[in-house]
């Protein structure tokens, strides 16, 4: 049972004096909670989910308490990343936005670019569940243009276009909507070409970009660009089975070919 050993290793730790490991404790135990929130279903387990959201909010703020005593800064901030991150799952948005606020505060003071970028994305999104579009896309732009200094950052980049791209959606602006959605299809099928032979990662990758295709469709559709809508279905559905056959078919399976995908 996970929650019985972290309570065992909380034990230990607290009883060593090792703060910096108590304070990672209380974070994976909190995002153990969050997890487990998140696979319930409200109409059936609502009580449970509505204690493992609390259970995760007193783990994250304890380990908030510890960092803020031990003056640990990127604990706090990972701390209240997570706080802000709960809130924001459970429909409290302006609780999330206090905690995000006091994140991009400590960013800007300690001049932490990339984990502002991190903190100004947490901001966006809730702004987008609070359908304020506008300071959603303004957040977002921001987070964007700093994600773009650093290397290695496809995932965090593709996030940000694809909430961008859904507010101008959401604000009628379609053709925006379609420049930053087939900008984040880009950037997800460069990080696919990336994984090589690794067909298995390459398929759960479209697995968890479900939503962004069906979304440029649908964007694509409302312009009546209803033949792109269709091959850009086609393309999303093919590409990863392709790759996949070819790295099995190939003799030598490092190396890697140039396809014109449908």
């Amino acid at each position: 049972d996970a929650a019985q050993y972290y309570q065992e290793s909380l034990k230990i730790v607290q009883k060593i004096g090792d703060h910096y490991a108590e304070l990672r404790l209380y974070g994976s135990m909190g995002t153990n909670y969050l997890k487990q929130a998140s696979e319930k279903d409200y109409l059936f387990d609502g009580y449970k989910q509505f204690d493992d959201f609390k259970n995760s909010l007193n783990c994250y703020n304890n380990m908030l308490e510890i960092a803020n005593r031990t003056q640990d800064v990127q604990g706090q901030l990972l701390a209240l990343n997570q706080i802000g991150n709960c809130y924001c799952i459970q429909g409290n948005y302006n609780k999330a936005i206090e905690f995000y606020e006091q994140g991009k505060n400590l960013t800007e003071t300690n001049n932490l670019r990339f984990e502002k970028a991190f903190i100004l994305h947490g901001l966006g999104n809730v702004y987008w569940q609070k359908e304020c579009c506008s300071e959603a896309i303004k957040l977002e732009r921001e987070s964007l243009e700093i994600f773009q200094e650093f290397p290695n950052r496809e995932s965090c980049r593709e996030l940000c276009l694809q909430i961008i791209g859904r507010c101008f959606f959401e604000l009628g602006d379609l053709v925006e909507a379609e420049n930053y959605l087939r900008e984040a299809v880009k950037v997800t099928e460069s990080k696919l070409e990336g994984l090589g032979k690794l067909d298995a990662n390459k398929i759960s990758m479209y697995n968890r970009s479900a939503l962004l295709y069906p979304l440029l469709q649908e964007v694509l559709v409302a312009q009546n660009k209803v033949e792109v809508a269709l091959e850009l279905a086609e393309r999303s559905r093919a590409r990863a089975i392709i790759e996949a056959l070819v790295t099995r078919l190939s003799p030598n399976q490092n190396s890697q070919k140039n396809f014109t995908y449908p």
